[in-house]
């Protein structure tokens, strides 16, 4: 797909994050100023191999690209690089010739990307299994090169490095390498997990494909349908790569997935820890009565789990491992005195439709006293909302942005983005005019679980997600100097305190600038006010916070937009919360 962000609930890096780690882990086999000839297997854009010639700047790059459509960008990139980069209008496959290549139809595809996605095209069918897009294709002929072939026509200019995105065709690229496969020192390659196109190899088969000559040694990405893996060629490679080959693959057979998928939530990461030694130590104790091996696990679990580069002392690591397992509600014994609290959700058009229920759901299950409810919205559904909730506070966002903000917005973001960026400031914006704590809650989330939020001592929760995204955590640190935290806080609802943010976002022009200057420009999603709040919150207040179990199930609306709050919670048992997300679409 070769897009900078793939966009999935899990772990994934941007393509300068990826050429970072690929180049720190070749630099310790070889000089990156020795690596002469790459070539780049699927180029979509030439996106990637503009950061490839900055990155490998003595190498000559050879980029193919069989789709008519993309191919005129990748032959820009080319020409503006000063021969550095070649670009091809073929594919890289098993057979020298004309094949059918199903290019994506990016009028009619169902996919969060503004272009379409053109990158997803394959020489594979489309498997009707894959749920996070949907893809129209059209059949066409493109001309196909065996890469041996062509090496012998360069001169047997062997590339050191291979750079492969090929949607399911990888096993049809490395067969066409033929005999000069093995004379390749380091293969970078996008694998499948899941099904995504039909009949296309799945990353066990191209793993066992390479067993012969290359290491597995690293994922660069990790996610749950998708791994960016680096092999090595074992002529240059050591007893620890020997050892992390065998610890992958053996991973990959496994049900643990360890460094293959990145684990869901810290809860998992606990709950699999926890539960393996809790069945051994009471079996223990079970047959020889012993206190003592009860000590050493409860000592083993504090200290072996603690969270890397966490300043916290001991005993507040050991609260929060505790406090990350279950209870979704750990403040429930609190619920004589609970304080009150305003609830906040940001609306837009597209958010009408399941506005009903996101209140009701809060409205049921917030176990603080809620004092007031405010929609902040554009002015063009101010009179509509009004009309429609006349008990609640309609906010103009108008009222909230100044002109100054709007201007930073709308001079360092993309036109497409400005809209959503606004969004994150809203939310942080209204809560700074609030005396009150406000649970902030996306107009899509819909609570399903009672909850207390903040109890009369001040300790709120803070929920942890499996929705991590780099480029927030990056954009936090690059703003308040802080490291990125083990856990993401992107939870779709979350509790701020206007205090709290005054700490790290005062009111003024300057901050505010810097907070925006801080992102990734050209990111397509690159500020989260629930993981900036939840950052500082972690290092700045670990003493004010306790630890929720977040179960958040992302659904299509049409899994359950016509069904009442009481169906909604017979559907989805195990959720705290569902999210009506627009992107899940049948």
């Amino acid at each position: 797909m070769n897009c900078s962000y793939l966009y999935k609930s899990t772990r994934l890096l941007n393509v300068s994050e990826q050429l970072n780690k690929l180049t720190q882990i070749i630099s310790r086999y070889s000089a990156v100023g020795n690596i002469a000839s790459i070539w780049e297997i699927g180029s979509r854009d030439g996106s990637d191999a503009a950061k490839l010639a900055h990155a490998y700047t003595e190498a000559q790059i050879h980029s193919f690209e069989p789709n008519p459509d993309t191919f005129k960008f990748v032959d820009a990139v080319a020409q503006n690089s000063k021969n550095q980069i070649i670009s091809h209008n073929f594919a890289i496959s098993d057979k020298d010739g004309s094949e059918i290549f199903h290019k994506i139809d990016t009028e009619r595809t169902i996919t969060p990307w503004v272009d379409g996605n053109p990158g997803a095209s394959s020489f594979f069918v489309a498997s009707t299994k894959y749920q996070i897009e949907k893809y129209i294709q059209i059949p066409i002929k493109v001309q196909s090169r065996r890469a041996d072939t062509l090496i012998e026509e360069l001169g047997n200019s062997i590339p050191q490095l291979l750079w492969v995105d090929v949607q399911g065709s990888e096993k049809m690229v490395f067969e066409g390498f033929g005999r000069f496969l093995k004379e390749v020192k380091f293969i970078y390659v996008e694998l499948s997990l899941i099904e995504i196109y039909q009949n296309a190899p799945l990353a066990n088969e191209i793993v066992t494909f390479l067993k012969s000559d290359f290491y597995w040694t690293s994922n660069i990405t990790k996610s749950q349908t998708q791994i960016d893996s680096l092999f090595i060629a074992k002529n240059i490679g050591g007893f620890r790569d020997f050892l992390k080959d065998l610890l992958l693959r053996i991973s990959l057979k496994t049900d643990h997935k360890w460094g293959i998928r990145d684990i869901r939530s810290p809860t998992r990461v606990v709950l699999d820890f926890s539960m393996r030694k809790v069945n051994s130590i009471v079996k223990l104790i079970i047959s020889r009565n012993n206190l003592t091996a009860l000590t050493a696990f409860v000592f083993k679990l504090v200290i072996g789990v603690r969270s890397k580069g966490n300043p916290q002392p001991v005993k507040f690591r050991y609260r929060q491992i505790l406090n990350v397992i279950p209870p979704y509600n750990p403040l429930k014994r609190n619920q004589n005195s609970t304080p009150e609290i305003e609830l906040m959700i940001p609306v837009t058009q597209k958010d009408s439709d399941v506005l009903d229920l996101s209140v009701t759901g809060a409205v049921t299950h917030v176990q603080n006293h809620i004092k007031k409810i405010s929609l902040v919205c554009p002015d063009s559904i101010v009179n509509e909302l009004r009309t429609r909730y006349p008990d609640y506070d309609v906010v103009s966002e108008n009222s909230l942005i100044s002109p100054t903000l709007e201007k930073l917005v709308h001079d360092y973001f993309k036109p497409d983005r400005q809209g959503w960026i606004k969004q994150q400031f809203l939310k942080k914006l209204f809560v700074l005019r609030c005396s009150n704590p406000v649970l902030v809650l996306d107009a899509d989330t819909i609570i399903l679980k009672p909850k207390i939020w903040i109890n009369s001592m001040g300790t709120q929760i803070l929920g942890i997600s499996d929705e991590y995204h780099s480029p927030y955590a990056e954009h936090f640190s690059n703003f308040s100097g802080l490291p990125n935290p083990p856990w993401s806080f992107v939870t779709h609802h979350q509790l701020m305190q206007p205090r709290i943010i005054r700490e790290f976002l005062n009111e003024n022009d300057e901050s505010i600038e810097r907070y925006i200057k801080s992102a990734l420009r050209n990111e397509h999603s690159s500020i989260s006010e629930y993981h900036s709040y939840g950052t500082w919150m972690f290092y700045k207040h670990a003493d004010s916070i306790i630890y929720s179990k977040w179960t958040n199930q992302s659904v299509s609306k049409v899994e359950g937009l016509n069904l009442e709050l009481s169906e909604i919670k017979e559907k989805f048992p195990r959720a705290c919360s569902v999210s009506f997300h627009d992107y899940l679409k049948q």
